[in-house]
């Protein structure tokens, strides 16, 4: 949805392909390092720190989208 409206219409298409594996890769990537960090420093800290990166997420969207 954000790629149609932030990218020419020619381009919709491989923006929403790079966004898909972006989001694939990230998925993956915090599927595998929960474990291993929570395991090392405890889940809370992991819950924090996950909250912490989505507050930031959420500011940086609503003042830049």
């Amino acid at each position: 949805m954000v790629a149609a409206r932030r990218v020419e219409p020619k381009g919709v298409g491989a923006a929403q392909s790079i966004a898909l594996t972006a989001n694939w890769l990230g998925t993956f990537a915090v599927s595998f390092a929960v474990p291993v960090v929570a395991k090392a420093v405890g889940m809370a800290v992991v819950f924090v720190g996950f909250g912490v990166v989505g507050v930031a997420f959420a500011v940086w969207g609503f003042v830049y989208l």
